[in-house]
């Protein structure tokens, strides 16, 4: 089963909406049991944000794997895809669970056989 959770950095509603977003998205990365890996999607044109940051370091404390999905990246050049990914990458080694950053593109299908394989790969492992 896929989720997509909303992005509390970037959704456009009310204060109290996104506390109780966050209530229930906490709520539901900490215990869901059947949770197998969460894919943290960040922009490429922009660094990680506070929530971002704030997000991986509660996956790391839960014990929860993760990947970073770097996204847009067809709206960059390619060495600023790098050198952001690289910028990612230097900020996950601080992570055990943090697996991997893919950079991707749902205009060009840029990582989507990566991200495929990955997910097959967590979904499939014994528990």
């Amino acid at each position: 089963m896929w989720v997509d959770l909303p992005g509390l950095g970037y959704a456009a509603v009310a204060h109290t909406q996104r506390q109780q977003w966050s209530r229930s998205i906490r709520y539901y990365l900490q215990y869901r049991q059947q949770l197998r890996l969460t894919c943290v999607l960040i922009d490429a044109r922009h660094p990680p944000s506070s929530w971002d940051i704030a997000l991986m370091e509660l996956l790391e404390e839960w014990e929860r794997p993760f990947v970073i999905v770097m996204t847009k990246c067809d709206q960059l050049p390619t060495t600023a895809v790098q050198e952001r990914k690289t910028q990612i990458e230097s900020l996950l080694q601080a992570y055990r669970y943090g697996a991997e950053v893919i950079p991707t593109s749902a205009r060009t299908g840029l990582g989507r056989n990566v991200i495929l394989a990955i997910i097959r790969r967590y979904c499939l492992a014994p528990e």
